[in-house]
């Protein structure tokens, strides 16, 4: 599994430097990829009731991971393009040996 953007300007090659710094940054907290990602899909399927109780989110820190990782990656996309990825996405895909993060 690796980080991708997803409706985002920039060539591959940019996309794979915007996504290092991504996975820097989820490195850095101490998670995967595929715990950050898990945790915030976790996290944005919670009942609308469960989520007024002020409970914490499960893995409230791998959610907060993987929104901080997204950021870096659309900042340093922007960076490096001039242009703000207005409608991008971090996501997940499967590893096929292509990706370099």
């Amino acid at each position: 599994m690796y980080l991708w953007l997803w409706y985002v300007p920039g060539t591959d090659d940019q996309i794979r430097e915007a996504c290092a710094a991504a996975a820097t940054v989820l490195e850095q907290r101490g998670v995967t990829i595929e715990q950050a990602f898990n945790a915030a899909v976790a996290a944005n399927e919670v009942e609308e009731a469960q989520a007024r109780e002020d409970m914490p989110t499960a893995n409230a820190a791998a959610v907060a991971a993987w929104y901080a990782a997204e950021y870096v990656a659309l900042e340093t996309l922007a960076e490096i393009t001039g242009e703000w990825p207005l409608q991008g996405a971090l996501i997940t895909r499967e590893s096929t040996g292509s990706a370099t993060t």
